[in-house]
């Protein structure tokens, strides 16, 4: 069954395996409506699709870039390439590690409160003459515009940690541009 499970086999889990099928099926969903539910499952395949929209590509030919920069470096100039090694590499790492961190944090956070604010809205339009009788338009609305502000101040943090997340990457590159330009003259 590791096995099975560690290759992704899905089809064992549906067939030699339902009552772990059942299991993990009904962990997930306790305490969701379909709204929530169809919603939920929208924005996981969103953010599987945008992670791995050619990046994988990006990524290789990002390395392989820096594999041949440091390369040619190392043969025109040894020393200033060690130096720049030990030094850009943490630094960059260090920059994009703690910013996507919390790129990440904004977007979970985003999608989250939007799905809220959406299963709001849906399940008030599914049930409109229930919502009619007990004059409880008022109160959703609330709820659904207190949802999509959440996101919206969420989204204006994303933003601000994106820019950050620039602007360390270009901080470090210039400080490093600098700290070439003062090893050669030195």
């Amino acid at each position: 069954m590791v096995d099975r499970a560690l290759g992704l086999d899905q089809t064992y889990y549906e067939t030699g395996c339902p009552d772990v099928s059942h299991l993990i099926t009904s962990t997930m969903l306790v305490g969701l409506t379909i709204p929530q539910i169809t919603s939920r499952l929208t924005v996981d395949a969103q953010t599987v699709q945008s992670g791995t929209a050619e990046k994988v590509g990006i990524f290789l030919q990002s390395v392989s870039y820096l594999i041949v920069s440091f390369i040619v470096g190392f043969i025109l100039n040894a020393r200033l390439t060690g130096v720049l090694l030990a030094a850009v590499i943490p630094s960059m790492t260090l920059a994009i590690i703690s910013g996507t961190t919390f790129l990440d944090r904004f977007s979970k956070a985003a999608a989250e409160s939007t799905t809220s604010a959406s299963s709001i809205a849906e399940g008030a339009i599914k049930a409109v003459q229930v919502v009619q009788a007990f004059d409880a338009f008022e109160s959703l609305a609330t709820d659904h515009k207190n949802h999509l502000r959440h996101a919206m101040r969420i989204g204006m943090k994303k933003a601000v940690a994106g820019a950050m997340l620039l602007g360390s990457v270009f901080f470090v590159a210039s400080v490093e541009f600098r700290t070439c330009g003062n090893y050669n003259n030195g």
